[in-house]
């Protein structure tokens, strides 16, 4: 049987260091969220509010500094998971000189 709770944080928080370890940014602290099967949500807030840093934090394109996140039941750093999600990012960050 499959759990009803399709994304998960506990505790979720990044902190972005510098180049010697320092805290920089706190881009995220002690999200705890859930979404249900069947939920329609949205994640809303100003520039900096950490919604970018949040799906990455979930995608497992970034680690988080503390805390969990879980999607499908699963490790966000879970790569399987992600057969499941689409994703197309505002940035791409493609290099311009490679095409296919």
């Amino acid at each position: 049987m499959q759990s009803d709770v399709i994304i998960e944080t506990r505790n979720l928080t990044k902190v972005y260091r510098d180049f010697w370890g320092r805290q920089k940014v706190r881009a995220l602290k002690a999200l705890d969220l859930e979404v249900r099967r069947g939920e329609i949500f949205g994640l809303l807030g100003p520039n900096g509010a950490g919604k970018t840093t949040t799906i990455k934090l979930l995608l497992g394109l970034l680690f988080p500094t503390s805390g969990q996140a879980l999607v499908f039941g699963r490790g966000a750093t879970d790569v399987t998971k992600n057969e499941r999600i689409g994703y197309l990012p505002e940035e791409s960050y493609l290099y311009r000189f490679l095409n296919a």
